[in-house]
């Protein structure tokens, strides 16, 4: 299997189809959410095990839009996921839609003939419709194995069965990084599909090459798959059934970023994935590291076991 970044990657056909409504997030933007005083910690770990329709609400700072990357706003674009089965510890079926607020064609013209006309006069006013994209994901290992997805590869209409663990951690890796505070986890991030999306921006495209010559060269010094433990939290704030809470998670790092997961044996969730890489040596423009960030990164907001 052939790895982006040492990891395994998706074909672009999936990234390609996933492109036109697509909502990703963060290179290190995934948002904190301060706990209100009304926060309250989540009634034990049972309380938190999914079962067939319980739901989780993603969200994302950036997405593919017509083969395009583009910044988001997170308060419009959201990816509701609802579990079709749910087996602890085996396996998972899940369904997903975004719904994505997007210029009408109309405001694309007016906006394009005002600036055609010299940008003079009054702007036009922007007018926003809403496209919605929909898609299914079978066959989520649950049980072993040490890859880790990511929703960028999640494409529209029905999945293939999924061979990582997608927004879950496997109970393997649950289970070492709860006894020996390491494991090995692969995240397949799909980096050549993100090239092709970026080659109307050399810029973006060059911040991505760059990335990835760096992985190669830091592979004989540094075990750039190895995620380690660096804290453990008890009371991390998220919404559980419409309301704030408090759940404990686990969160760990290895060379390409860090994983927030839920430290919940029957449903270790991945809460947030934040993609940031070490950038030494590389010049980058901040709003492309930032777009980079946003299209790989994800944070779930709120979960309804």
């Amino acid at each position: 299997m052939s790895t982006p970044l040492r990891t395994s990657r998706r074909t672009w056909t999936a990234i390609l189809a996933v492109s036109l409504i697509v909502v990703l997030v963060g290179f290190g933007c995934a948002k904190k959410h301060p706990a209100g005083t009304g926060s309250s910690a989540a009634n034990g770990s049972a309380s938190l095990v999914f079962k067939k329709d319980s739901k989780i609400v993603l969200e994302q700072t950036a997405f593919l839009f017509e083969g395009a990357p583009q910044i988001v706003d997170p308060s419009h674009d959201k990816r509701d996921i609802v579990l079709t089965a749910f087996h602890p510890g085996i396996d998972a079926d899940l369904s997903w839609q975004i719904t994505q607020l997007v210029l009408t064609d109309e405001s694309k013209k007016a906006q394009q003939a005002f600036v055609d006309h010299g940008s003079t006069g009054t702007a036009p006013e922007a007018k926003y419709g809403q496209l919605m994209g929909a898609g299914t994901l079978p066959g989520v290992d649950l049980r072993s194995t040490h890859h880790l997805g990511t929703p960028l590869s999640w494409a529209i209409g029905e999945g293939a069965p999924s061979r990582s663990s997608e927004i879950w951690v496997s109970e393997d890796v649950y289970r070492e990084l709860s006894r020996t505070q390491s494991s090995t986890v692969y995240l397949d991030i799909p980096l050549e599909g993100v090239l092709s999306a970026a080659a109307g921006s050399p810029s973006l495209l060059k911040l991505v090459t760059d990335i990835k010559a760096h992985a190669t060269s830091v592979g004989d010094r540094t075990d750039a798959d190895l995620m380690k433990v660096t804290e453990k939290l008890a009371a991390y704030p998220i919404k559980v059934n419409g309301k704030d809470a408090t759940v404990p998670v686990i969160k760990a790092k290895n060379w390409y970023g860090e994983i927030t997961v839920l430290d919940t044996p029957q449903n270790p969730l991945v809460l947030a994935f934040d993609f940031h890489p070490p950038m030494d040596g590389i010049t980058a423009k901040p709003e492309d590291v930032k777009l980079l960030n946003g299209l790989l990164s994800y944070q779930i907001i709120e979960i309804d076991p």
